[in-house]
């Protein structure tokens, strides 16, 4: 008897990996994809989960699912209520997968494009709320300790309005570590990475970076939820 072929998503994902039952896509992103899923528990259970998966044509990739490891690692050692938690990591048929808390909302992204397309101006309370919000999940990241109380020296490296999202209690939740800096992971001097438009200027440098460098990107994001218009507009 030949082996059933295995239920695929319409973009050839499985659709099971592990204990999770993908339903839908949420986002893509240049070398992942994250899915709605649910994870079978015991009594029908079934808890909403997120999960983030290498796209088939960096599945192979080392240095890709070396960055995706090192989220996963880096994830696992914060617990802050402002920033996405990670909750499993594992790999199966040799495509990497990371279980993240399910965040019912919007990007930060989408909610500046819905108030600009309808005309609703956000309060500039509301905007340091977020930035409050936002400014303690950082606190956590930037204090954050390994496993043996070694300080990390965190630095997320990637703030903008598409890493950042509102549910609706209001509460702004920080995700995608995956190209912070820590370290536990060493990387070429002179590296350049972050998103245009957001990055400090000693980081767009490649020159070494800090924490000021993620409060350089929040204070981009907030000057966009308040003015509807990104801070830099080019990239010189």
């Amino acid at each position: 008897m030949s082996t059933p072929t295995p239920e695929c998503l319409a973009d050839g994902t499985p659709a099971r990996l592990g204990r999770y039952r993908l339903v839908r896509p949420i986002s893509t992103g240049g070398m992942a994809r994250v899915f709605e899923a649910r994870r079978d528990s015991l009594a029908g259970v079934q808890p909403r989960v997120a999960i983030k998966v290498i796209l088939p044509d960096y599945a192979e990739n080392q240095p890709f699912q070396e960055l995706f490891a090192h989220e996963a690692r880096i994830g696992s050692l914060l617990q802050h209520q402002n920033l996405v938690q990670i909750q499993d990591f594992d790999c199966e048929d040799g495509r990497y997968y990371l279980v993240m808390e399910y965040v019912d909302g919007i990007t930060l992204r989408r909610a500046v494009s819905l108030c600009r397309r309808h005309g609703i101006p956000l309060s500039l309370d509301l905007v340091a709320e977020m930035g409050r919000q936002v400014c303690d999940g950082l606190a956590h990241a930037h204090a954050a300790v390994a496993e043996d109380g070694a300080a990390l020296n965190l630095v997320h490296r990637d703030l903008k309005p598409s890493n950042l999202m509102l549910n609706p209690q209001g509460v702004v939740k920080l995700l995608d570590f995956g190209i912070s800096k820590a370290l536990i992971r060493r990387e070429q001097e002179g590296q350049v990475r972050g998103t245009w438009g957001y990055m400090a200027p000693e980081q767009a440098d490649g020159e070494a970076v800090g924490g000021a460098a993620d409060l350089f990107g929040l204070a981009a994001v907030l000057y966009e939820l308040a003015a509807f218009t990104p801070l830099f507009t080019e990239k010189d």
